[in-house]
């Protein structure tokens, strides 16, 4: 088994820092793992997943995803890579409020560089649609995004970020907005498709209670020194 995530003695700063906030010595996640990431508020569990996706790139020190570095990459470049191998779940979701429920999860496909699929709408519509079923939200896909409830919007932006077939799935506090039934259902979910897919999904959060649903947990404080 080959590793999703690797790093290498890897530091980085905010411009105008001069002590790094993330210094991880040693970190790897492998393809098809599902790991939480679990640390207090402000320890650099969003500032590590921008590194991750390609936001942000490293100061010193190796970072590789799905076998690239995303530092040697020209801006463009990452974010096409982002696009084609990456599904992010945002903790305020970032849906765009004018779309509707399809245009926002078949929105990842405008950054993709396989042009067949994108010129192929009714194939997206149809791609869109089962996943909605398969995330169990039974609601009309030509509804604006802004008059679904939380719980519905949260599993619209799962469905973005799976519908591209990524091969690594970062989520940021995807259950926080959340009462604890309906996070454990959203989860269960996740899994579920993650595993269809064949992905490797990395979840941040300060939640403690998720602990026990997954295989592997990471503190960050135990590799961010």
């Amino acid at each position: 088994m080959t590793t999703a995530i690797e790093i290498n003695n890897m530091e980085y700063s905010w411009p105008g820092q001069s002590t790094p906030l993330l210094k991880i010595a040693d970190f790897q996640v492998e393809r098809g793992e599902s790991l939480l990431l679990q640390g207090k508020s402000g320890c650099g569990k969003t500032t590590l997943l921008s590194l991750l996706a390609g936001i942000n790139t490293v100061d010193r020190g190796e970072l590789k995803i799905l076998g690239k570095e995303p530092k040697t990459m020209k801006p463009v470049d990452r974010d096409r890579f982002r696009g084609d191998k990456i599904g992010f779940i945002f903790q305020q979701f970032n849906l765009i409020p004018y779309l509707t429920v399809t245009e926002n999860i078949t929105a990842p496909f405008l950054f993709s560089k396989d042009s067949s699929i994108k010129a192929d709408h009714k194939e997206l519509k149809d791609r869109a649609a089962e996943l909605l079923t398969h995330l169990d939200l039974k609601i009309d896909p030509e509804k604006r995004v802004t008059e679904l409830s939380i719980g519905q919007q949260q599993r619209v932006a799962a469905a973005r970020a799976l519908i591209t077939a990524p091969e690594l799935i970062i989520a940021d506090e995807p259950t926080s907005a959340l009462d604890d039934d309906s996070a454990d259902a959203f989860l269960k979910l996740l899994f579920r498709e993650t595993e269809k897919l064949g992905s490797t999904l990395v979840v941040v959060s300060h939640n403690r209670a998720l602990e026990s649903s997954f295989p592997r947990v990471v503190k960050m404080e135990e590799i961010n020194v």
